[in-house]
């Protein structure tokens, strides 16, 4: 998935100047991320409703709610990485809706 800023910059003349429109630059991009990763009552959801037009990807540095940063990558429609970064050191409940290609690995990392 490539998208460049330009795409979604909207700039409405109002009187004798210009602004920039935030819902034209903001409601694209939710839209996306909403389409590749959902966090709902305590549950992350990867993958949920991945679109044909965009079989590989990957998303980086996405924060979840309650303290989660997530990336994750997938190729030909299939689930390949996810990284999921508690900053609070929280646990978390993950649901894919993609197949996975391997057996999931859990890592407990904590800063000394």
């Amino acid at each position: 998935m490539s998208l460049s800023t330009s795409e979604f910059v909207a700039v409405v003349p109002v009187g004798h100047g210009k602004f920039f429109q935030i819902e034209a630059g903001i409601g694209p991009v939710a839209s996306i991320s909403e389409m590749v990763f959902q966090d709902r009552q305590g549950l992350l959801r990867i993958l949920p409703v991945l679109p044909g037009a965009y079989p590989e990807g990957k998303i980086s540095e996405l924060r979840a709610r309650g303290g989660f940063e997530v990336d994750i990558r997938w190729s030909n429609g299939w689930l390949t990485e996810a990284k999921i970064r508690s900053l609070r050191g929280k646990w978390c409940r993950v649901k894919s809706f993609r197949h996975c290609t391997g057996a999931p690995r859990y890592e407990e990392r904590r800063e000394s």
